[in-house]
Formats: structure tokens, sequence, C-alpha cells
């Protein structure tokens, strides 16, 4: 399972590592939107990907 070796670097690091899945959920996303703006959890972005040029490679931009 890929989340195991993450689990481990983490671990590692003496971070705390964590994934779900969820659906859209609008009263569920204005909740975690105060929790963000709050600062109570912190989102992290590892890396951030274009959409155009993964349509330019597709053919649809």
């Amino acid at each position: 399972m890929l989340s195991r070796s993450i689990l481990k670097k983490a671990k590692s690091r003496g971070a705390d590592y964590a994934f779900l899945f969820m659906r859209a959920d609008g009263p569920q996303l204005r909740e975690i939107a105060k929790l963000v703006d709050a600062g109570t959890i912190r989102p992290v972005v590892d890396k951030v990907f274009s959409l155009c040029a993964d349509a330019r490679r597709l053919g649809l931009c």
C-alpha cells in the first residue's frame, strides 16, 4: 500500500500523516473552510498541476 511507505517516512521525521476520501458536500466544505480560516487545520500543497497543460496534451486547449 502506498500510504504505508509514506507513514514510515512521516514517522521517521516526527510528522503526522493522514488522508481520507470524501465527496463534495457544501455544508461540510464550509465547516472545513472555517477550520482553515481559524488556523485550526493547515492544508499542505506539495505540487500544483496546470490543468491547461494537461488539456493541451489531450488536444482540448
